[in-house]
């Protein structure tokens, strides 16, 4: 293989996006048949090429494991054994960074609202980046310690997020000594959390052998690791995620612990519609912390709800967020319906003539508020 070779494979790795669709000339590129040989002439390219030693590395080795199969991963030398090693390691951190692209389309993760939320529902594409899976798979093998320190430069957190939620990885396993409960990147402290909790959650109920359950609650502890305010928050998302069905005690007990904290956080949490109100209520008024201030927060958030300028209050979710918070919130919160109808200002006969548009969605709003005034009033 030439230098003339190595640009054309960088050319179709950006054209078809890592995966090389027509891959019959890599065959003709690459000796499968002796690993010793094909490495050796790597190093020796390498030494050729006079700028972007990282990079053209990389786009070797992804050529390379463009028609390596799975299965013979394991018949690969000592990856971190090699002489291109070095070059490699770093085309991947400035890949990983963001530095160097690959392909003519970058994947970027952009979370939104609920980041526990997001992560969960954001689809992924098993069988994409097929070529850089198994270059991982392999460093994973022999070289753990940076392939974990990879995965934290992702500045996408788009592998960060494909190594928590595919299992791609064979025999993966989450290593205390090597996940940096330092991260300042939000994202990836919420992946990791998805991670533990969803293995953690799914273990519960299940008739697992000894050893892999030890492992499952070996791992939950480490959430214990995430920095308080941090895990606070994640809990809080995680807990108004409207698909949770269990929350492990050692939830609610850090609430109660770090009850100031906890306010803090609250009080800054932005509610979106009144299932996630719903769905903080019932887990939250059960703790020992300051329940007045609770719910005159919950109040705050509903005021909030209900000054935007269409109100999505569903009217059966209404009347369940009325029955399982305490009565004296119920009157409280009677008297802000009466108020913010009292607040509309555009729904004169007069109104109606000269701003119709305005006219018509204040008087909208004025019907929504009745009815949820009508529902309050048959609570007990």
């Amino acid at each position: 293989m030439n230098f003339y070779d190595l640009n054309k494979i960088r050319i179709k790795i950006a054209e078809d996006e890592i995966d090389i669709k027509e891959n019959d000339f890599l065959y003709e590129l690459y000796d499968l048949d002796n690993f010793d040989s094909l490495f050796d002439e790597l190093d020796i390219l390498i030494n050729k090429i006079e700028y972007h030693q990282f990079e053209f590395t990389l786009i070797w080795y992804v050529g390379f494991f463009n028609i390596i199969k799975y299965e013979d991963i394991g018949n690969l030398p000592n990856i971190s054994k090699l002489k291109s090693y070095n070059y490699l390691k770093g085309g991947l951190i400035k890949y990983f960074r963001g530095h160097f692209h690959l392909t003519n389309y970058t994947m970027e993760i952009k979370p939104y609202r609920n980041y526990y939320s997001f992560i969960e529902h954001y689809v992924l594409r098993p069988f994409q980046y097929r070529a850089i899976t198994k270059l991982l798979n392999w460093i994973y093998i022999y070289d753990k310690k940076f392939f974990f320190e990879l995965h934290y430069f992702d500045k996408s957190n788009f592998h960060f997020l494909r190594l928590f939620k595919l299992h791609e990885i064979k025999n993966f396993e989450l290593e205390e000594k090597y996940i940096d409960f330092n991260c300042e990147d939000e994202l990836k402290n919420y992946i990791l959390f998805n991670y533990i909790i969803t293995e953690y959650i799914h273990s519960v109920d299940k008739n697992l052998p000894k050893d892999i359950k030890t492992k499952i609650e070996s791992d939950f502890k480490l959430i214990e690791k995430i920095e308080v305010n941090i895990l606070i928050k994640i809990i809080l998302d995680y807990i108004r995620f409207d698909e949770t069905k269990k929350i492990p005690c050692y939830f609610l007990e850090t609430i109660e612990e770090n009850e100031e904290t906890f306010f803090t956080i609250f009080e800054s949490l932005e509610i979106y519609n009144i299932n996630e109100l719903n769905s903080l209520v019932n887990p939250l008024k059960e703790i020992h912390i300051n329940q007045d201030r609770l719910f005159q927060q919950m109040i705050t958030k509903l005021e909030k709800l209900l000054t935007e300028e269409i109100i999505t209050i569903d009217n059966y979710e209404w009347e369940h967020f009325l029955n399982i918070i305490p009565e004296k919130y119920v009157l409280m919160i009677n008297g802000l319906l009466r108020k913010t109808i009292g607040d509309l200002t555009f729904i004169s006969e007069l109104d109606r003539e000269i701003r119709s548009k305005r006219y018509f969605s204040e008087k909208n709003k004025e019907k929504k508020l009745k009815e949820l005034i009508d529902i309050a009033k048959n609570i007990n």
